[in-house]
């Protein structure tokens, strides 16, 4: 039998921080950056590099808070598929994982306070809503245990992320601006919950003897499968429909490439017959690639060709 190595030191840290679910976090104020270029709005590259480093910081903070909390609930257990791994091999001590993921949000309020200091109270709710809902996901009332993570997921990482940043980074006020931003961030938070929606099919045994209730568990695992799907047609079908409508630039349609990474996401998702193929195939990783290839090509299409 082969031998299995577990992870230490810095490596151990890395896989623990999630490297490839930041863009979840990054995308969202990328956008307000390219909708601020076509709207004409000025943008202060540091107040840019500051929105993204909060933004990176509270999501780094979660994911790492979240992987502790998991552990000492029950929910991630050596053999189970969630969480980073990195607890339950024994790699990391959860306590050290704990303490670290709150410096995160520490961390995030320091960096912040310039960006505070010039755009006022608004940032300052927006960032004591991204630290209390990181935290509250699974520690203290653990909504993501009552079947409302999706709701929160969507919120923070999608609509409430991308109308804050683009205030945060111009002071913007103005109501039509803000709903245009509004709007165009939906596809974002589809795709961000398709990535919470993903994880929680992939591990929807593992939650369920845990005692814990998503989603998925309320629709059950025959339509938490669809429901990954009706995500990204929803995304993509929004995208369309702001483009048509003239919300943004028609350039964005360039932001529908993300199907051709979806296609092969739904198509494991549907023909997997368990969670432990499910993270073979990495689909929630995939899945946030979806949302990444998306975010990336929407951006670069408003700096490009910011234009109506």
């Amino acid at each position: 039998m082969k031998e299995i190595t577990v992870p230490t030191g810095l490596h151990a840290w890395l896989l623990a921080l999630r490297a490839y679910s930041l863009t979840a976090s990054v995308m969202p104020v990328l956008l307000a950056v390219g909708l601020a270029r076509a709207l004409d709005l000025d943008v202060s590259p540091w107040f840019a590099g500051l929105v993204v480093a909060t933004a990176l910081s509270l999501h780094l903070g979660t994911n790492l808070i979240n992987d502790a909390v998991d552990l000492w609930k029950g929910v991630d257990r050596p053999g189970t598929t969630g969480g980073s791994g990195m607890l339950t091999n024994g790699a990391l001590d959860p306590k050290s994982v704990f303490r670290v993921g709150m410096g995160f949000l520490v961390l995030a309020a320091l960096v912040g306070i310039p960006v505070i200091m010039v755009r006022g109270w608004p940032v300052l709710v927006m960032g004591l809503l991204g630290a209390l809902g990181g935290y509250a996901y699974t520690a203290g009332p653990g909504y993501k245990y009552k079947a409302l993570g999706d709701l929160g997921v969507f919120a923070l990482m999608g609509p409430l992320l991308v109308v804050f940043s683009l205030y945060a980074l111009t002071g913007v006020t103005e109501a039509s601006v803000l709903l245009r931003a509004l709007a165009a961030s939906v596809p974002l938070g589809l795709l961000v919950t398709a990535i919470l929606a993903a994880n929680n099919v992939r591990d929807f045994h593992d939650d369920a003897e845990a005692g814990i209730r998503t989603l998925a568990h309320v629709m059950g695992i025959r339509w938490a499968r669809r429901y990954v799907m009706m995500l990204f047609v929803l995304a993509f079908a929004v995208t369309l429909g702001i483009v048509l409508t003239g919300v943004t630039p028609w350039s964005v349609v360039l932001g529908l490439a993300a199907m051709v990474p979806a296609v092969g996401v739904l198509r494991d998702l549907v023909t997997s017959t368990d969670g432990l193929e499910l993270g073979k195939r990495m689909v929630v990783e995939r899945t946030a690639k979806v949302h990444a290839v998306y975010g990336a090509f929407v951006f670069l299409s408003l700096m490009i060709w910011p234009k109506w």
